[in-house]
């Protein structure tokens, strides 16, 4: 049969998953979680300015248990960007704006 892409790249990501999880295991020792980490401290707030307000919504939307912490700094990295777009100088067909 044919196999489509989307289960074949399923498929290989699956197995690299795998292979990363074997070369590196979780022990018992250290029985720590995504959600562990986010929630501790400031790392929800370094992640999001570090990503921005597009990525903060869609680890958000993924994990429940990363959801709420995501959501919590949500509102102050908006303010940090606001989606504005700024354009220096440019060119109107007859003369080049080249000061700000």
């Amino acid at each position: 049969g044919v196999l489509s892409t989307v289960k074949y790249m399923a498929r290989l990501h699956r197995r690299r998953f795998a292979a990363a999880c074997a070369a590196h295991p979780r022990g018992t020792a250290d029985p720590s979680h995504l959600a562990d980490v986010v929630t501790t401290g400031s790392v929800a707030f370094t992640i999001g300015v570090h990503t921005g307000p597009a990525e903060v919504k869609v680890l958000r939307a993924v994990s429940r248990s990363v959801g709420r912490p995501m959501g919590d700094i949500l509102p102050p990295i908006r303010i940090l960007y606001p989606g504005h777009v700024y354009i220096h100088g440019g060119y109107d067909g007859q003369r080049r704006l080249l000061s700000i």
